[in-house]
């Protein structure tokens, strides 16, 4: 049974939480004590709940939406740049908001570096290595794909089973297996994992909710759901 919230309450939690949201993404104080020291990216890392991070309440998908406009605010105002860790939905986020854009008459974007600063991990151009010398794909991930003691990273990347079965899309569970933008976001499977146990499962951070029936082209999708 879901708990009802008297309205005053809801307010002032929705209160608390914007403000947080500023405190993380940088109000503009904070931002004019950045820019001195001449940074050059900005990294934001996404909660992936796992060791002590799984008593920290998360922001829900749909804020997720909000956090990610607040973030192309931010790289258009500022001259360094800005990565998202954990959230390669951010990708799908450009994409649709670009495709809407082009759909009503707009000129194609040049956003390409956008796009690789929503760095996707999980076998795709990045692997992550313990000290122990063990192959992940992710940091969170807890699953090792090889040891660099026993085995080339190259070999290890290109050809466990693993990284292998992360990067072939079919493999992917949910709303996330049916996705539009499977192919270049995939959601976090830390994160899936960290929720749920299974790699391969939706990443919960995601408000995205795939509708065009199976075979019909993106942008005609888009054009449907425009007119």
């Amino acid at each position: 049974m879901a708990a009802l919230v008297r309205p005053d309450v809801a307010a002032r939690r929705r209160a608390e939480l914007d403000r947080h949201l500023g405190e993380l993404l940088g109000t503009p104080e904070h931002l004019e004590l950045i820019r001195p020291f001449d940074i050059a990216r900005w990294n934001i890392h996404f909660l992936v709940p796992v060791g002590g991070s799984v008593h920290i309440e998360s922001i829900t998908a749909g804020e997720m939406e909000g956090v990610f406009g607040r973030i192309v605010e931010i790289r258009q105002r500022e001259k360094f740049a800005v990565r998202v860790v954990e959230a390669p939905h951010y990708r799908r986020y450009l994409l649709e908001r670009d495709l809407d854009r082009m759909l009503a008459g707009a000129e194609s974007p040049d956003n390409w570096n956008e796009l690789v600063d929503g760095i996707r991990a999980d076998a795709h151009g990045f692997a992550y290595i313990s000290h122990a010398g063990d192959v992940r794909p992710s940091e969170f991930v807890p699953q090792s794909a090889g040891n660099l003691r026993y085995r080339l990273l190259g070999d290890i990347y290109r050809g466990s089973d693993l990284f292998v079965a992360l990067r072939a899309p079919d493999n992917l569970k949910g709303k996330c297996g049916r996705c539009d933008y499977r192919d270049i976001c995939g959601g976090s499977r830390a994160r899936a994992w960290a929720a749920t146990g299974d790699i391969f499962a939706t990443d919960s951070l995601c408000a995205y909710e795939p509708e065009r029936p199976a075979g019909t082209p993106l942008i005609t999708a888009r054009k449907e759901a425009s007119a």
